[in-house]
């Protein structure tokens, strides 16, 4: 019986040796998520600064985002908010950040205290949000945001 043990364990080893190279994945992408996370970040630095031309470096060219009013805006009417002050950033805190990479994609999920007017209106709150990035000719880019208001339980 142990003469049969000894002539598995090579090929035991072998067979680990071949399959561990799929646990380093995980590691594989984190400089992506790290990518990833930026990205994000300078679009909020953008939000939070009132500088279009910021934001607009991290938007892909088909980006819309759905407002927690359930308008939907295009890029160039983001942009055009920030532009003109008609949407202001007073604060952005996140919480609860989740990066899930899908190949060029990554699903970013947060939750995010923000302070701010539209329009002059306060639009401060609670919120999830999710936001969709695509790799695009080696930079990722924003290509959906949707924004869910949290309210009382």
């Amino acid at each position: 019986m142990y003469a049969m043990f000894d002539r598995l364990a090579p090929l035991s080893a072998l067979l680990i040796f071949l399959l561990a190279p799929t646990s380093t994945l995980p590691a594989q992408s984190a400089p992506a998520e790290k990518a990833v996370r930026e990205v994000l970040r300078q679009m909020i630095d953008a939000d939070l600064k009132d500088d279009a031309s910021e934001l607009d470096r991290t938007l892909a060219a088909d980006y819309v985002i759905i407002r927690d009013n359930g308008v939907v805006r295009s890029r160039a009417e983001t942009l055009d908010g920030i532009k003109t002050h008609a949407t202001r950033f007073n604060s952005f805190d996140l919480s609860d950040l989740q990066v899930r990479l899908y190949g060029a994609t990554a699903v970013v999920t947060f939750h995010a205290t923000i302070k701010g007017s539209r329009a002059g209106k306060d639009m401060s709150g609670q919120f999830r949000e999710t936001r969709i990035f695509v790799n695009q000719a080696g930079a990722w880019r924003a290509v959906l945001a949707q924004r869910t208001r949290i309210t009382g339980a």
